[in-house]
């Protein structure tokens, strides 16, 4: 599907969406995929920890010898800002790739539109020239 403007540029709207979809869908992949990072991680952190800690009957260790809550709690906030972070440059690069192609894009346009009334003008000089064959044809007869 395409329209065209008043000045004769052509838009491909369909290009765009189809465009604007695969991004869309490439990122959810990679938010899927951190996220699966996340819960695995999270889960080897608690099988450590249940390791650590034990069953109720296998428990040996005393609560000295367990982590201080403060130094969990650092380790889960270290490990948050961490992810954090990622994200925040996943975010940069995802935006300075899309910047990247959005200035190509305004380029192109540019120079279609530069291009596109001289085309235009070729297309209306050669179909008033049919015309006329036409009717002298038609003159002719």
């Amino acid at each position: 599907m395409s329209a065209t403007s008043d000045n004769g540029v052509i838009h491909t709207m369909t290009d765009t969406r189809e465009m604007t979809q695969t991004a869309q869908n490439q990122t959810l992949d990679f938010v899927r995929q951190s996220q699966d990072a996340f819960v695995e991680a999270m889960q080897v952190w608690s099988d450590s920890l249940n390791r650590l800690v034990g069953t109720t009957q296998e428990r040996t260790a005393t609560v000295s010898e367990l982590p201080k809550p403060d130094e969990v709690l650092d380790q889960v906030f270290d490990f948050a800002e961490a992810l954090l972070s990622a994200q925040r440059e996943f975010a940069h690069n995802v935006v300075r790739t899309a910047s990247t192609v959005w200035a190509q894009g305004e380029q192109t346009a540019a120079q279609e539109s530069q291009t596109a009334p001289q085309e235009s003008q070729k297309a209306t000089s050669a179909a008033v020239e049919a015309m006329k064959k036409a009717e002298n044809k038609k003159a002719e007869k």
